[in-house]
């Protein structure tokens, strides 16, 4: 499944990223947490798309100025789903006795509960 990238530093919150800088000049390197970020440019009345960030960031080492912005989406791991059950097949984590006596609905109930 793919994804738009993020526009600006208020949409990369929804996707759960972290913003990196890192200064052109002295290769100096520094990581925010991108909510923490959106609410500093946020309470300082400053946009948030990349353009304007890049040009607010000042190096504490040289001075420099016009950053490398870049960002990582944090990448969930994907859900642990047991298999589905075959014919006759009882699937992991659920008791062959429950099963064995368990009606449709009663079944997809304890697939349900193996899954969490």
């Amino acid at each position: 499944m793919t994804r738009a990238l993020p526009g600006s530093l208020s949409e990369l919150i929804g996707f759960g990223g972290v913003v990196r800088v890192r200064c052109r000049k002295c290769k100096r390197e520094a990581e925010f947490r991108a909510i923490a970020l959106a609410d500093w440019f946020k309470s300082c009345g400053i946009r948030d798309d990349w353009k304007t960030i890049r040009a607010k960031f000042v190096c504490d080492g040289c001075g420099a100025r016009n950053a490398e912005v870049t960002y990582e989406l944090d990448a969930p791991d994907p859900p642990k789903v047991p298999p589905l059950p075959r014919d006759g097949d009882t699937p992991l984590g659920v008791d062959p006795g429950l099963w064995a006596a368990a009606d449709h609905y009663e079944r997809r109930r304890l697939i349900r509960r193996a899954r969490n």
